[in-house]
């Protein structure tokens, strides 16, 4: 128990030295979430599947990835074969959906809202310019409306839309 206390005793120190500079406060958050001497990662060797057995990591994460992203659709096509899903699209049924994960198309003028508060100097994971994108959101806004809107009917989204980078 003392040890716990001095741990933490050591740990709040930490943060509160740094709370006046943002950088060192997320360094000392980053060596206490980082800190693995206590617990080593454990790497998965197998995952058993109702095909077999899967030992190349590569094939692993793309089961996975291939199973989280079919959740949605299997489960709307349980409920739609069951009659648990209404005929009526949720915001039309009178029913508070502020909190739902419920995708609403979009149009030309929303893509057009978004585009505009994009910051100029930022590019993306191809490094394509927002720069570019702002010059031409007129001519691009009704393709990448068309886009969203199939990707939300059809309950997939692109590979190519999965990326991102993260800079800190």
């Amino acid at each position: 128990m003392l040890k716990k206390e001095l741990k933490s005793t050591y740990f709040t120190g930490l943060l509160l030295e740094a709370s006046d500079n943002p950088k060192n406060l997320w360094n000392h958050i980053n060596q206490i979430i980082t800190n693995t001497r206590h617990k080593p990662h454990r790497k998965i060797a197998q995952l058993k599947t109702n095909e077999g057995i899967i030992d190349s990591p590569v094939e692993m994460a793309k089961v996975l990835n291939e199973h989280f992203v079919s959740v949605g659709s299997k489960l709307v096509e349980r409920l739609q074969e069951d009659g648990s899903v209404a005929e009526k699209r949720p915001h039309d049924s009178g029913l508070d959906i502020s909190g739902s994960l419920f995708s609403y198309p979009t149009d030309e003028t929303k893509v057009l809202t978004v585009i505009k508060k994009f910051k100029k100097m930022s590019v993306d994971c191809e490094g394509f310019s927002n720069a570019m994108l702002k010059c031409c959101k007129e001519e691009l806004a009704e393709p990448i409306a068309a886009l969203i809107n199939m990707s939300l009917q059809a309950g997939k989204v692109p590979n190519q839309l999965k990326k991102a980078s993260v800079l800190f």
